[in-house]
């Protein structure tokens, strides 16, 4: 019980980093998000939702190591997810899901997603990390 509330104590600090980049309406974004992803060993893969649970943007991840996996794209739909739907019905409005093999990486890993305000809209951000 101590490990998972680390990794949302942890979680949430990454969170508030994110969402300061993305804020910051740099062109570079992306790539500074890449950056804390190669200097974090948990984190796998970045992905913001809006709140229908479609996917904004490319899944963000620093490298991909098999070919039989990818991340997932633009608009794609994430509304059946518990990560997804959880997140967006709790009070918390954040959720740690249970492991599982991700479709970016082929790696075992959970997903931490919460609720965030970009721009005065909401959104859910999802994190892949390293279960």
């Amino acid at each position: 019980m101590e490990k998972k509330a680390n990794l949302v104590q942890s979680s949430k600090k990454l969170t508030r980093k994110i969402i300061n980049i993305i804020n910051s309406n740099t062109i570079d974004y992306k790539q500074k998000i890449k950056n804390i992803i190669k200097k974090d060993e948990k984190l796998q893969a970045v992905y913001l939702l809006d709140t229908n649970g479609n996917q904004i943007g490319d899944t963000i991840i620093e490298h991909q190591n098999n070919s039989l996996y990818n991340p997932t794209k633009n608009n794609h739909d994430h509304s059946l997810k518990e990560y997804y739907f959880i997140t967006k019905e709790s009070k918390k409005g954040n959720y740690l899901s249970g492991k599982y093999i991700s479709k970016a990486s082929g790696s075992m890993c959970r997903t931490y997603s919460t609720k965030v305000n970009i721009n005065e809209y909401e959104y859910i951000v999802c994190f892949d990390i390293i279960a």
